[in-house]
């Protein structure tokens, strides 16, 4: 299957056309909300790497300044210096790793679910071109169209409906607390071990990643099936 934003481009043209095949302003519903359903998951993993790569070096920035003072010899006030400052500075660089860990563990999730996402969308597409199809050649035989007409009135609402389904998940758990943005908060709250966590300048992209995750598993089930129903004589 494709990925994003592929797919939710493809799926989107098939839909379209689907729609038109079946005249009647039926699936137009679905037609205009499918694109609307697309994200640069490419983007948001390379996001995601940038930020692992943050992470990784500020938990390891506490070692580096202990390597970089072994061989120093401390006087007494240098060393109380050390002590509360340097040291102090090094260990708060260490728990701030947590920010951008959660950033990257937020993005890469909000790639997978709109990578699910976009399949949906594909293979709603596909379903409501294929019902297209079937309804133009039923249209021909005089004993099938008004079956016809009927079965495609049905299946136009009933794409409108899940197309609507689709993007209502969607936006229930971007906006929600039930999927990834519960996960990072309770990340978050763990780093603090007892301690309060300051969370510096990676905070304000922290919360901004936050707000458009989703849950991926749950959206496989609202995608109308690829198959058209059938109509008989």
């Amino acid at each position: 299957m494709l990925e994003q934003p592929r797919s939710v481009i493809d799926g989107s043209a098939m839909a379209m056309t689907g729609s038109m095949l079946l005249g009647m302003g039926r699936a137009r519903y679905a037609t205009m909300l499918l694109p609307l359903m697309g994200g640069d998951t490419a983007q948001q993993r390379a996001a995601a790497d940038a930020w692992e790569k943050v992470s990784l070096s500020m938990s390891a920035h506490p070692d580096l300044v202990d390597r970089s003072v072994t061989n120093v010899n401390w006087t007494a006030p240098s060393a109380k210096l050390y002590t509360e400052t340097v040291r102090g500075y090094a260990d708060d660089a260490g728990e701030k790793a947590g920010s951008p860990k959660a950033s990257a563990d937020v993005l890469r999730a909000t790639a997978t679910a709109y990578d699910v996402l976009g399949q949906a969308v594909f293979v709603t597409g596909a379903a409501i071109l294929a019902a297209g199809f079937i309804y133009r050649m039923n249209q021909v035989n005089p004993f099938t169209r008004g079956p016809a007409e009927v079965a495609a009135t049905s299946f136009g609402l009933r794409a409108d409906q899940q197309a609507g389904q689709l993007a209502g998940r969607a936006r229930a758990f971007v906006m929600g607390g039930q999927g990834v943005v519960g996960k990072v908060a309770a990340k978050l709250a763990q780093m603090s071990t007892g301690k309060k966590v300051v969370l510096g300048g990676a905070a304000g992209v922290t919360g901004a990643m936050m707000g458009q995750s989703a849950v991926a598993g749950r959206f496989g089930d609202t995608a109308i099936k690829p198959s058209a129903p059938e109509v008989k004589a």
